[in-house]
Order: C-alpha cells, then structure tokens, then sequence
C-alpha cells in the first residue's frame, strides 16, 4: 500500500536518474509531498488519490478482535406457539427436569 497515492491526470514524459520516463493517464504512484520525484513530475499533473484505506502505521495499536454476540431473543413466533401449547415460553422445547428415578446405589 502506498501512504501518498497520486494519480496521474494526463500522459506525460519526464527525467528521472537522467533518463526520460513515461507516465500514462491514470496510473497510480506513491508520491511524498514535497518531494523531488513529484517537482520532476509537475503536481500541476498528479492529485491525491482520495479514499484510499489508510495505511497502518507502527505505532497503532492493533485492532480488537471481535466479540461474540450475545444469543439472540427467541422468535415471538416460537414463544406463541409454546404458550399455546401450555408450556412455560422460557422451557418450551428444553428436556424435563430429572426426578431422579434412576437405580439406588
């Protein structure tokens, strides 16, 4: 990612490290602000490339991963039918309680 995107507004040809360079409409380069790379340029042809994702930088902290969410509420549909039916809406559907009819030890 870059941390200074410009784009390019127009084809144009200039000297870098003595040779000359072509640029065409549209292309997207990392240009430091006053900078050498974007007077050989011209800013007259690049602007800032807006909405771009900003680039993390060491210091930030990391995000915070994210949190499970809480169980959703029951359907009224499923709280209706369980109260028609004659059952508590809270323990429709659970497992009875244990009467603990099970051998003696």
């Amino acid at each position: 990612m870059s941390a200074n995107p410009h784009v390019v507004t127009m084809d144009t040809t200039f000297t870098w490290d003595h040779a000359p360079q072509r640029l065409g409409r549209g292309t997207i380069l990392d240009v430091p602000p006053d900078s050498a790379l974007l007077a050989a340029i011209g800013a007259d042809k690049l602007i800032p490339l807006h909405g771009a994702p900003p680039v993390p930088q060491a210091s930030e902290p990391a995000p915070e991963p994210a949190q499970e969410k809480a169980p959703a509420p029951r359907s009224p549909a499923k709280t209706a039918a369980a109260a028609k039916a004659g059952k508590d809406a809270d323990t429709a559907g659970a497992d009875p309680p244990d009467t603990g009819g099970g051998e003696r030890m």
